[in-house]
């Protein structure tokens, strides 16, 4: 699917709390059964900021979902980050791609870390995004285009 037409089809967006601030487990446990979900094979990073030190080398980086969860789980807590999940590993880098909007538009499904508060989740998958917004019933959940999405920086 071009970027383009990625754009105008729907797409979903679940805001769920974290009441534990993001830490590294936290993350952990809210993004492994995702990668599982989706069957993701790579995990791409961007806008990483906090006590992370095993992900600090990794921005704009793809890397195994074993891997980043291993990593993930020694951070102290995550400020921000952009977690993109892909079923079929990327032929691009992400350091060529131009931003992190352009990243999302080639993701499976991206988690956007916010405010070492929230799990911004976003993805056209209704079957997922359905599935999560089940799991977390107090989340906030929104269909839109691309273009109307809410995306926290």
């Amino acid at each position: 699917m071009t970027s383009q037409a990625t754009q105008e089809v729907d797409w979903y967006q679940v805001v769920v709390t974290d009441k534990n601030g993001l830490t590294g487990n936290s993350v952990v446990e809210f993004v492994g059964p995702l990668i599982r979900r989706l069957g993701a094979s790579a995990v791409g990073m961007s806008d990483l900021e906090g006590a992370i030190p095993e992900l600090k080398d990794y921005e704009r980086r793809v890397i195994s979902p074993t891997d980043f969860l291993r990593k993930a789980a020694g951070a102290t807590q995550f400020d921000w980050a952009f977690l993109f999940l892909y079923v079929k590993r990327p032929t691009v880098e992400l350091q060529a791609v131009a931003d992190d909007k352009e990243s999302m538009l080639q993701a499976d499904l991206t988690i956007r870390l916010a405010d070492d508060t929230y799990f911004y989740v976003y993805g056209r998958d209704h079957d997922l995004m359905n599935d999560l917004r089940q799991r977390y019933p107090e989340a906030e959940f929104k269909v839109a285009k691309f273009s109307g999405l809410d995306i926290p920086y």
